[in-house]
Order: structure tokens, then C-alpha cells, then sequence
């Protein structure tokens, strides 16, 4: 019976010291899911907005061919297509629809360089993120 005891309290040790492990591994997994899909939302609108200009990109920046509607059209397609997956309704709607800051880099850009994101940091404050974008031509 000695034997069966001394065996048994380290086995007991062991499972308990191995349930707390993997229930705090599953609880760590769910948060940085979160973080991770939210870092690379960030990233994607970041290389959205700072490579370029492609051809389509090109297109918008030039302006309007005497077809505004056509062009309102392209540029809302564009916009929808590119960053509208990625940000809230909110920010959507005053950074994209009423400033229009999506192409304002690439606007500063063109037509003299084509520039495309090297590397992007992105470090997680209390409630938000700062990240820095570093750029080559």
C-alpha cells in the first residue's frame, strides 16, 4: 500500500500541474487569435494603402476621364474591395468615404516613384495599436 501511495502523489502532482497547463494554454490561444486577426487587418490596410501605384491604383490617381460617375464608381469599388473587409463601419466611413486618406500617400507618391512596404512593426498598447511602416522605392 506504501508503495502504491508514493507512486500515486507524484502521478496526482503531475495531472493536476498538466490540467492547469492546458487550461491556460486554451484560454492564451483564444486571446491571441483575436490579436493576431486584428494585427493582420492592420497590416493588410497598411500595405494597402502604402504600395503602389498599380495599374488600377494609377488609374484612380490620374482622375476622372470626363466620366465622374464612372470614376465615384471605380474608386468606391476600389475602396470596397481593398480596405471595407478590414475596418470597422465606422472608421470606414470618415477615413475612406469623407477624407479620402486611403490614396493620399500613394497621390504624393505619383507619378515619380513606386513604392512598396519593407517591414511593419505593429505594437499592441492598452486600447490600441501604434505601428511604424517602413517603406522602399
Amino acid at each position: 500500500m506504501e508503495i502504491i501511495k508514493n507512486y500515486l502523489k507524484p502521478l496526482f502532482f503531475l495531472g493536476i500541474v498538466l490540467l492547469s497547463v492546458g487550461c491556460t494554454s486554451l484560454e492564451d490561444v483564444g486571446s491571441n487569435v483575436e490579436e493576431s486577426e486584428s494585427e493582420q487587418n492592420i497590416r493588410t490596410v497598411l500595405q494597402n494603402t502604402f504600395t503602389g501605384p498599380s495599374k488600377e491604383q494609377e488609374k484612380l490617381l490620374n482622375g476622372p476621364d470626363g466620366q465622374l460617375q464612372t470614376y465615384a464608381e471605380e474608386l468606391g469599388e476600389y475602396h470596397m474591395e481593398h480596405f471595407k473587409p478590414y475596418l470597422s463601419d465606422r472608421f470606414f466611413e470618415s477615413y475612406i468615404v469623407n477624407s479620402n486618406m486611403a490614396l493620399s500617400f500613394l497621390r504624393l507618391a505619383h507619378p515619380d516613384y513606386e513604392v512598396k512596404v519593407d517591414e511593419i512593426e505593429i505594437e499592441e498598447k492598452e486600447n490600441y495599436y501604434t505601428f511604424t511602416v517602413d517603406l522602399y522605392k
